[in-house]
């Protein structure tokens, strides 16, 4: 029956008809952009059990496992399971959609574009995004702070995980656990954690992302004084 086929392919002109006439554009991501680059998405308890089975036999979940509060009880697990991540993240290769879009924005919006992403991957970044057009809301695991920002001679220092250091990582990904010595902060000497906004988090120190936002809301501004047509496409939420 073409009957129901007729809204959507309206839907879709009128969608084309509005990326046509845009002057700029905002592309928002969530984990489904990266499963096309080979990375889990981790959706529900059974999805990430399958990739660390320990953490079922724990009876964790993802909002269990990546909880602050898991760098004081548990702290090789939740270092097991944040290390491995970090190897998937940067040792993956991008997906050409990435430069697809880079390219699109570029040549086509006069470079008047940005994407906002809840990914901490870093794979806009890899794939060769401007940090002055992305916003990490939930930060990045490229990134380390200090598990105790508030008692840390450095307070809210952040620092780049090189992959030097990541080569350094031995995880016993059977048990998803990483052996000592774990990364630690290199001002005040306690356990270090991944600067990324955890479930139930209090402790993340958001100033890389608060710059972030700082730069898209300031395009947003230079984008309305000019009357310019800007269009949001989402792409794997």
């Amino acid at each position: 029956d073409n009957t129901d086929s007729k809204p959507t392919e309206a839907l879709f002109r009128k969608a084309a008809s509005w990326v046509h006439e845009a002057d700029g554009f905002i592309i928002t991501t969530g984990a489904g952009m990266s499963v096309d680059s080979g990375l889990p998405d981790y959706r529900g308890k059974e999805g990430l059990w399958k990739a660390y089975p320990p953490l079922e036999h724990l009876g964790l979940s993802l909002h269990n496992i990546s909880n602050p509060e898991q760098y004081d009880l548990n702290p090789n697990l939740v270092w097991g399971f944040h290390g491995h991540r970090m190897g998937l993240y940067q040792n993956g290769t991008p997906h050409a959609g990435y430069t697809t879009l880079q390219n699109w924005g570029k040549n086509d919006m006069n470079n008047n574009f940005f994407a906002v992403t809840s990914n901490v991957d870093g794979h806009f970044l890899m794939s060769g995004w401007s940090e002055t057009q992305l916003l990490e809301v939930h930060g990045s695991f490229y990134y380390l702070q200090c598990t105790k920002p508030g008692s840390c001679p450095a307070g809210e220092k952040i620092w780049k995980l090189t992959k030097n250091e990541l080569d350094t990582f031995n995880i016993d990904l059977p048990n998803c656990s990483m052996a000592d010595p774990l990364p630690k902060c290199p001002e005040c000497g306690k356990l270090a954690r991944v600067n990324a906004l955890l479930f139930y988090d209090r402790k993340w120190v958001s100033s890389r992302t608060d710059a972030q936002q700082d730069n898209f809301d300031a395009w947003l501004d230079r984008n309305n004084e000019q009357g310019k047509k800007i269009v949001v496409i989402e792409i794997g939420a």
